[in-house]
């Protein structure tokens, strides 16, 4: 329809573990999927995560998928474990020039991975709707 804007479109990639720390491969998709549920719910916001990704993440690198996907944003973050915490840093940038955006890092108890699930994903949330509205 006339004067309708076209959905954004975040990609958000799976997020990498610390090497060697295989045991948080789990704690790094719970994560990111809390990230992609809460914005699958943002009205005019299309969110590409691993299942459209399928193949083309091994076609190249971050930039390429984004181009061939004509992503607004890319969101890619990590997860390292210390003996007494998790900690998640989450990078989003813009993604025809990878221009810096927004980056945010969380920790908590390993046993909070629920609170640190909510909390990011509520930040993501945040800086997506923003960015939205400008």
């Amino acid at each position: 329809m006339a004067g309708e804007r076209a959905p954004s479109i975040v990609v958000v990639l799976p997020f990498e573990v610390s090497p060697g720390r295989s045991e948080l491969e789990a704690a790094a998709a719970e994560l990111r999927n809390a990230i992609v549920a809460r914005l699958k719910k943002l009205s005019g916001l299309a969110v590409v995560a691993a299942s459209s990704l399928a193949g083309v993440e091994r076609t190249g690198n971050s930039a390429e998928i984004c181009a061939l996907l004509g992503a607004d944003w890319l969101i890619e973050g990590g997860v390292k474990g210390y003996r007494d915490s998790l900690q998640l840093s989450i990078l989003m940038t813009r993604a025809r020039d990878r221009a810096y955006v927004w980056g945010g890092l969380f920790g908590v108890e390993p046993t909070e991975l629920e609170r640190l699930s909510e909390r990011a994903s509520d930040e993501v949330w945040d800086e997506i709707r923003r960015r939205m509205e400008e």
